[in-house]
């Protein structure tokens, strides 16, 4: 799967900010699990998704819990939005919206 990563401001300060660099971005979305969502497609990085070949690599064993949330594809590439790391829930916890109650308060 060849695909060229653009990274929004924002994903790039994440990328910063959390200490990892394009390559395990990459690395997230080629072995992650992946989910659509709110016109958005994340990847998640499970402990089970990690190769046997790769779990005694300390740099890709902390890649585990790292989610990915990718925009929709166009000229430039594939836009990465934004990266988080969530060990416990994973995408569980982002599974539907939220309801809103919209009647008025008299």
């Amino acid at each position: 799967m060849e695909f060229l990563l653009t990274f929004t401001d924002h994903a790039k300060q994440r990328l910063i900010e959390r200490n990892i660099c394009p390559d395990e971005v990459e690395y997230v979305i080629r072995f992650g699990l992946k989910e659509h969502r709110a016109g958005c497609v994340a990847y998640y990085l499970a402990k089970r998704c990690i190769p046997a070949a790769d779990r005694r690599n300390q740099r890709i064993c902390q890649l585990e819990g790292l989610t990915v949330l990718v925009g929709q594809p166009g000229q430039n590439g594939l836009p990465v939005i934004t990266l988080y790391r969530n060990r416990e829930g994973g995408l569980k916890n982002h599974r539907r919206k939220t309801k809103y109650d919209r009647r008025e308060v008299a």
